[in-house]
């Protein structure tokens, strides 16, 4: 967050996912301490995403259900890690605590070389749609795979295709920033 804040006190605009890990949710206070940090660093909260795996949303535990709640009525929005990976029953889908979801990279792969996973995939990002999610897709390797998912009307991606994972001067240096801009 504080990267963040340094990138936009200098005038760049930018919106970023961090995972956080499902431990930082069962303890309250937890929405607060970010929206702390967001209020210190000067970062809006709808530039900030935090990914969560299938097992903390789908959760029935009192303490996390209101932690996600507070975080997404202070304007962050919250994606689903992993999608895919952790159920077979996708019944949670229609009430899950979240604003993304993200198509696990093992569907992906698949998508241009086996039909039956291209349908998946598809059908994945039209329900997501209906049910008023965004979609990320995981794991693009190849433009073909981005061409379909494009296609599909995937709302975003990440892979190899686009950027390995990139540390802060790195990425500052593949956007033209100056590295002076890296916290």
């Amino acid at each position: 967050i504080a990267q963040v804040g340094a990138w936009t006190a200098k005038g760049m605009a930018l919106n970023i996912a961090i995972n956080v890990s499902p431990r930082n949710l069962t303890r309250r206070g937890f929405a607060a301490q970010v929206a702390h940090l967001l209020k210190i660093y000067g970062v809006a909260p709808s530039t900030i995403e935090l990914e969560f795996t299938e097992g903390v949303l789908v959760t029935n535990d009192r303490v996390i259900l209101e932690e996600l709640q507070i975080l997404r009525d202070t304007g962050i929005r919250i994606a689903l890690d992993d999608f895919g990976t952790g159920f077979a029953n996708f019944s949670y889908i229609t009430h899950l605590p979240a604003d993304i979801i993200k198509i696990d990279k093992s569907f992906i792969k698949k998508i241009t070389s086996d039909e039956r996973s291209a349908m998946v995939v598809r059908a994945l990002i039209e329900l997501a749609h209906r049910l008023n999610y965004s979609v990320v897709a995981e794991g693009i390797e190849t433009e073909k795979a981005f061409s379909l998912l494009a296609s599909w009307n995937c709302d975003e991606g990440q892979g190899y295709y686009m950027s390995p994972p990139l540390d802060a001067v790195s990425f500052a240096e593949k956007m033209n920033f100056s590295p002076a801009l890296t916290h």
